[in-house]
């Protein structure tokens, strides 16, 4: 189990819902169809801002999408693809240090938004 944020581009006429079912229709047409170059330059751009803003983030490239994983027990993970942007933070932490490592996702969360411009959900609160 996962607090999870997702970053997706969104029009102010749109509600959440739209956006997110915009995002998992993009999904499927995409399905397994690797990064374009654009959209590869792009995400690695991001992953580096990443790792330059915290060297324990460790990548891993697959031809769909970049993923960025602390090395320490803080359980972030940071998933970048084309249409979607996502950290998902493991549960298993309490009081101060859920605290601290909610701190450092959002630090992450304020660089790609600052990139992208794209806003942030928050599906446990249903709301960015």
């Amino acid at each position: 189990m996962s607090y999870d944020f997702l970053l997706l581009p969104c029009d102010p006429q749109q509600s959440w819902r739209q956006v997110i079912e915009a995002s998992e229709r993009l999904a499927v047409e995409e399905g397994n169809r690797p990064l374009s170059p654009a959209a590869r330059i792009r995400l690695e751009r991001l992953a580096d801002l990443l790792q330059a803003h915290d060297p324990q983030l460790e990548p891993v490239t697959t031809e769909r999408h970049i993923e960025l994983t602390r090395v320490d027990d803080t359980g972030i993970q940071v998933s970048l693809f084309s249409g979607e942007l996502a950290i998902a933070v493991a549960y298993w932490h309490t009081g101060a240090a859920a605290r601290a490592v909610m701190q450092i996702a959002w630090s992450y969360l304020a660089i790609l938004e600052g990139e992208t411009g794209w806003d942030v959900y928050d599906g446990q609160l249903g709301r960015s």
